[in-house]
């Protein structure tokens, strides 16, 4: 059966296969069928098997239906649904419809992963640029500082920290940090003192 939408009924007084496909080379096919009573099935009675990618060797992406009440439906990958059925005299007819669903694709976006729909991407760019603000919020709350997890302390509460400043034989000043364990001593990390040509101490400063 090859239409955008329809309907067909069927019987299981023999083993048939059906194969619905859509004209539309972009879309995707919709099929639901009535309610049927498969208690009896098994896997090795498979009374109905869909397959959502149109195979009729009903291989990989076959959907077994069994039990009370079976509802079915099936939304193709592709544009085709292929169906089987196996005989079964108590059963009677099933009626199903089906319609064929236009995809939408993301124009000039060949890095994005997979095709997704309009809505579906803008909901993706809307998360990337809230990521984005946050990051530049966490930046300038914490002033770039490279101390994660930091807080400010009262005046005095540490008066043995204290703070380096350093030239580097180049020219380029950076910062170090030290405990005072005398009256005269300040120890630091050695690294501190490679490549370093004048350095001064500050002590009991809270900025």
């Amino acid at each position: 059966m090859n239409a955008t939408s329809g309907g067909f009924r069927f019987n299981f007084s023999q083993d048939a296969k059906f194969l619905v496909v859509s004209p539309e080379l972009s879309s995707r096919l919709v099929l639901t069928c009535e309610r049927v009573d498969l208690r009896n099935c098994s896997a090795n009675a498979d009374t109905l098997v869909v397959n959502n990618v149109g195979d009729l060797r009903f291989g990989r992406n076959s959907f077994i239906y069994c039990g009370p009440q079976v509802n079915v439906r099936v939304v193709s990958i592709r544009r085709k649904i292929s169906i089987r059925i196996r005989r079964d005299g108590r059963l009677g007819e099933m009626g199903c419809k089906f319609f064929s669903r236009k995809q939408r694709f993301l124009e000039g976006d060949e890095s994005s992963c997979g095709k997704l729909g309009e809505g579906r991407m803008e909901k993706v760019r809307r998360r990337r640029r809230r990521d984005e603000i946050r990051a530049v919020i966490l930046k300038l709350s914490h002033g770039f500082s490279q101390i994660i997890g930091g807080r400010r302390i009262a005046p005095g509460l540490f008066p043995y920290l204290a703070q380096l400043d350093m030239t580097k034989s180049s020219g380029q000043h950076t910062t170090c940090s030290g405990s005072l364990i005398s009256d005269s001593w300040v120890l630091t990390a050695a690294v501190s003192f490679q490549t370093r040509r004048r350095f001064s101490f500050m002590l009991q400063e809270t900025s």
